[in-house]
This record gives C-alpha cells, sequence and structure tokens, in this order.
C-alpha cells in the first residue's frame, strides 16, 4: 500500500512540512526525519516508504526496517517520540518566528494496553519479571506523548501566548484487546465506535479550538 500511494517519491515532494520520529538502532541514536531542510532533521532526500517503514517498525511485532548508503538500521520512532507535536511547534517557530499566535491539533490512536497479553496462571518469578517488563514497556510508551500533552496544556491554558491546543485521544476499555497487532474486525469496528463517539462528545472543545484558525 505505501509503494501504491508514494511509489519512488522523495520526502522533499511532500506538499507540507511533516516530521517523523525513528530510532536508528545501529548507532543507538534518536532522529527526527523531515522534508525540511533545517540540519537537525534528516531524510529530506530519502524515498517516502523508506521513512514510512523506519518510523513504524514496532520491535518484536515487525522487523527493523534498513537503507540508506551506507545502510542503517531502523525501528520504530514510538520507542523515541510517540507524540512529536512540541517539535512541530518547535519548527513552526523557527519558519514563522514573528507570528504572535500558534495552534496545534494533535490526534492520538486511544490509550490502553499496547503490550503483550499474557496468561499469569502458573507462571514462575521469572515470568512475572517479564510481564512486569511488558508493562513498563506500555508505560514507557504512552508516558512520552502524554508528557508532551501535559506540557502543552500547561503552555496553552497558563501562560499569557496566543497558543491554542487540542489533544484528541479517546481512553480505551480494559475489556478490549487494545495489543497492538488486533487487526480482528471486530475490534476495528470498536475503534470506529470510540472514535465517533469521542469526537460526537467533545464537538465544544473541537469548535472552539477550529474557530482560532480563522480569527
Amino acid at each position: 500500500m505505501l509503494v501504491d500511494n508514494f511509489g519512488n517519491d522523495l520526502m522533499s515532494d511532500l506538499k507540507t512540512n511533516v516530521i517523523i520520529p525513528s530510532y536508528r538502532y545501529d548507532t543507538n541514536s534518536y532522529v527526527m526525519h523531515s522534508n525540511h531542510s533545517h540540519n537537525m532533521f534528516n531524510g529530506r532526500d530519502e524515498e517516502i516508504v523508506n521513512i514510512a517503514r523506519a518510523t513504524s517498525a514496532a520491535p518484536v511485532y515487525l522487523p527493523s526496517h534498513n537503507f540508506g548508503s551506507p545502510e542503517h538500521e531502523y525501528i520504530d520512532g514510538g520507542v523515541y517520540q510517540n507524540n512529536p507535536a512540541e517539535t512541530a511547534l518547535s519548527l513552526g517557530k523557527v519558519l514563522k518566528p514573528y507570528a504572535k499566535r500558534y495552534c496545534v491539533m494533535s490526534l492520538g490512536t486511544g490509550l490502553g494496553e499496547q503490550g503483550f497479553h499474557i496468561d499469569t496462571q502458573g507462571l514462575t518469578s521469572s515470568d512475572s519479571a517479564i510481564t512486569r517488563i511488558f508493562k513498563l514497556f506500555d508505560i514507557a510508551s504512552t508516558g512520552g506523548q502524554e508528557s508532551v500533552d501535559f506540557n502543552m496544556k500547561l503552555r496553552a491554558n497558563n501562560s499569557l501566548e496566543q497558543f491554542y491546543y487540542y489533544r484528541f485521544q479517546p481512553r480505551l476499555s480494559d475489556t478490549q484487546n487494545t495489543e497492538l497487532d488486533n487487526s480482528d474486525v471486530a475490534f476495528l469496528d470498536y475503534m470506529e465506535g470510540v472514535a465517533n463517539s469521542h469526537y460526537d462528545s467533545d464537538t465544544t472543545n473541537i469548535n472552539n479550538f477550529l474557530a482560532h484558525l480563522t480569527v
């Protein structure tokens, strides 16, 4: 599907600025890919397909993605930063240093357990340690994104800046199997229902945010 949509197009062919986190496993380094030419970003002259595969190579679920010359090994940017909204805001201020008003809309995929679901019956103490590691993986993978959300809300609600922020992030039911690779039709239907329900219940805040874009 990526090839069908993007073919051999480069990041520099994109019509709007993008920021895409990834992690370079072979050098243990954090990377921000972008089509912007600023020297702190990578990937402007790379194929979009490679960047997409690099940032979505979720550890354990999918193999790392290798590309480049010389070749480098990349894994999911979520291990680095699941919510690059603050970086996007910083880039916006670099591009428009004299702007007086900034608006950021952040779209989440729902809060719920992302790791493995394990039957804990009959586990030994060492097995229990493994389940704890998986739990810590859940905490770490969502902690980064939610700390960004906290900082953005603090800034929007308590500073004197003309900074407006909205995050769409529904909470998922604990009774659902929200593991990363769950592609059951029933679960996808549930996710669609949650998104629609959250949208309907939060229309006031959404409309208030959108109004700032047209002032």
